[in-house]
């Protein structure tokens, strides 16, 4: 019952929204084009999950009798995030975008009692496309309360490489 209620009470506000931006032209609210484009870049931190180590451990371990050792890891990359949005007044806009999450690495070395047999590399590949309802209200003069309710698609793409 409580979902209900809620989900009611986002569908009424969302399309009290939806009338005013109706209503009004961005374009007069603010003397420009409604369209914007943003961009961001960031330091990401994603780690390889201990899991996936573990299952790479046991493929190798049956299939040639030898087992894994992590060489090194490399858990930070550089995020990027790209944004298109529209405003349809100065209380509300949509955004859709596609961002770039991280790429961490992992360098493994397999062996065979003390012997290297070889060695091989992971990384993990994560993009997300998403697009947003941003809604603002001002709370004086110099400040403003934003709010975001969107979906977001992630994908993850692994490589193994050796």
């Amino acid at each position: 019952m409580k979902t209900r209620v809620t989900a009611g009470i986002v569908s009424l506000t969302l399309g009290g929204f939806a009338q005013a931006a109706l209503a009004q032209d961005a374009a007069a609210v603010s003397g420009t084009s409604p369209w914007y484009l943003g961009m961001g870049m960031s330091k990401s931190q994603a780690s390889i999950p201990d899991e996936t180590i573990t299952v790479v451990d046991a493929v190798f371990s049956t299939a040639l009798g030898s087992g894994i050792t992590v060489v090194d890891k490399d858990e930070r990359s550089t995020g990027l995030k790209v944004v298109l949005g529209y405003t349809f007044n100065r209380h509300f806009s949509v955004e859709r975008g596609y961002a770039v999450l991280g790429k961490p690495k992992a360098n493994f070395d397999f062996r065979s009692g003390f012997s290297t047999i070889g060695a091989f590399n992971l990384e993990y590949s994560m993009t997300s496309i998403f697009a947003d309802a941003v809604g603002t209200m001002p709370l004086g003069e110099n400040w403003e309360l934003l709010g975001r309710v969107g979906v977001n698609v992630g994908k993850t793409k692994i490589n193994l490489n050796g």
